[in-house]
């Protein structure tokens, strides 16, 4: 049996998890600061077949068992591939590792946006955490960094992705709140 394809990079929270590829780099890929997919080979963003996951997570289950209390699902932006392909994914990992107590991925924010009607159909299928790379709440600075999302849409996506029960990424329950804690972020 080969191995499941490996992910890149994914948060030092996820040290101990099980990690599942379901795309291959960044959709983004224009931050000024990053540039790690195209260092480690990966240049272009690709989504995987449900298929292909399905087969890492059989690969996964039998190489290392089902005892796992958490799953990272990688590259950048899972949620970005369709949003049937992306539940039907996190349900066939949740029927595979029983166990597990948290799955995560990341997301920018914009694709929490764009995915809002289906953030509550992700959480019942099992998705529980979401990471976005909030460097900073200035505008003139995410610009700059080529972030392609406004100090307003990381406010409006974690509040979407918390009213869904997802664990949000801001850590300000008010939309006050995370404006102010976004003006204090400033480098």
């Amino acid at each position: 049996m080969r191995p499941p394809e490996q992910l890149i990079i994914r948060p030092p929270t996820e040290a101990g998890s099980l990690l599942i590829r379901v795309t291959r780099g960044c959709n983004w890929n224009r931050c000024k600061f990053c540039g790690i997919y195209g260092h480690f080979g990966q240049p272009d963003f690709e989504t995987r077949s449900v298929s292909d996951v399905k087969r890492d997570i059989l690969a996964a289950r039998e190489l290392w068992g089902s005892d796992w209390d958490s799953a990272f699902l990688g590259d950048a932006d899972p949620m970005f591939i369709e949003p049937d392909d992306f539940a039907e994914i996190l349900t066939f990992l949740r029927e595979t590792f029983p166990a597990l107590n948290r799955v995560t991925c990341y997301a920018r924010a914009s694709t929490c946006g764009k995915r809002r009607a289906h953030l509550a159909r992700f959480h019942e299928a099992g998705l529980d955490r979401v990471h976005v790379g909030l460097e900073t709440g200035s505008d003139a600075l995410l610009r700059f960094h080529r972030k392609g999302a406004s100090a307003k849409l990381f406010i409006e996506s974690g509040l979407a992705v918390r009213q869904a029960g997802i664990e949000r990424f801001l850590e300000r329950p008010e939309p006050e709140r995370a404006r102010a804690y976004a003006r204090q972020s400033v480098i």
